[in-house]
């Protein structure tokens, strides 16, 4: 059997096809199955689940973790104090950060501003971050996201 230019085009039209539907598929299957991985692992698809150290995360200070039902941004209030909200700010869905100068919790994009208790402070955001469930534990930190929906409000 003779292989044509006809075929071999065929076969490379065939091939990107099916590559791009492969890629089209994985962040398919992660929104839709992501939550079960937890569950998978042994976890609950609320948490906790642990998401540093207190020598990770020094007394003043924040970050953004990965959960497996979305990023949350932690912060250290005290000494055996923490607080942990939703990190995708409500205007446009920017990913928040941690500004220790003010302790605050602001938004990038558009200088929308949180207090610790995801509570607006200002900017265009008019409705506040969900507040997860944080503890410390043998210098062990860890979070959850409320039970039900996990989108409870930290109100305007």
């Amino acid at each position: 059997m003779k292989f044509s230019r006809r075929d071999a085009l065929l076969w490379l039209t065939g091939g990107c096809l099916a590559g791009s539907g492969m890629a089209c598929l994985g962040p398919i299957a992660g929104y839709v199955w992501g939550p079960g991985r937890a569950l998978a692992a042994g976890g609950s698809a609320t948490g906790p689940w642990p998401v540093g150290t207190t020598d990770d995360l020094p007394v003043g200070s924040g970050r953004v973790v990965e959960t497996p039902r979305g990023p949350a941004i932690i912060v250290r209030t005290g000494e055996d104090e923490v607080t942990a909200l939703g990190a995708v700010c409500p205007h446009l869905g920017c990913l928040v950060r941690w500004k220790e100068a003010t302790g605050e919790v602001i938004c990038p994009c558009h200088a929308a501003r949180f207090d610790t208790d995801g509570k607006v402070l200002g900017g265009p955001a008019t409705s506040g971050l969900p507040r997860l469930e944080a503890r410390i534990e043998d210098d062990e930190i860890s979070c959850s996201w409320p039970s039900g929906d996990g989108a409870a409000s930290g109100g305007s």
